[in-house]
């Protein structure tokens, strides 16, 4: 038998003792090398995760951009939906007023005539019932116009009071007022 040294309180054979020396050294080697080996997957690990996040928040802030698009759409397309129904029922309202009282049509040839400032050279061309009802004036029956139409021209221009230009006037305003608020 080879020489005993004592190693860790234990009596080794000297071969066996430079043999556990250099085993603990690849050990101690190895555990350094896989501590390494661990922080440097921690650091990539937490690379990894920081992208992922950024790209999470990338992501969802162009879908949120892609939902509040959708809202926008949808609220201006039932805006627009409200704007034509209270329209068509404000038309539906106007047109049975112009068919009950002859009146509403004389208001609106008087207001188309004061838009003109030789009102008194005017022609005025309104549907031949309403022209009938206002046999007064000098009007024109032009059968190509509905109840309610007012047309009116000088020298110095021509009003289009008829009932779709009236309504688009209305529309007009009502978008331009909601436009402003938003």
């Amino acid at each position: 038998m080879g020489r005993v040294v004592s190693h860790a309180g234990a009596r080794v054979p000297a071969i066996e003792r430079t043999a556990i020396e250099r085993a603990e050294a690849r050990l101690a080697e190895a555990t350094e090398r896989a501590e390494r080996l661990v922080q440097d997957a921690e650091r990539e690990a937490a690379r990894i995760t920081d992208e992922a996040r950024a790209a999470a928040a990338r992501d969802a802030l162009v879908r949120t951009h892609a939902v509040d698009d959708e809202v926008r759409h949808l609220r201006a397309t039932e805006q627009d939906a409200l704007i034509d129904l209270a329209l068509r029922i404000g038309a539906e309202l106007a047109r049975d007023a112009i068919l009950a009282d002859a009146s509403v049509v004389r208001v609106l040839v008087a207001d188309a005539l004061s838009k003109l400032p030789d009102a008194a050279a005017a022609s005025i061309r309104l549907h031949p019932d309403d022209a009938a009802a206002l046999d007064d004036l000098r009007v024109s029956p032009d059968p190509s116009l509905a109840r309610g139409d007012v047309v009116v021209a000088s020298r110095v221009g021509r009003i289009d009071a008829t009932f779709a230009t009236r309504v688009d006037a209305i529309r007009s305003a009502i978008v331009a007022t909601m436009a402003r608020r938003t």
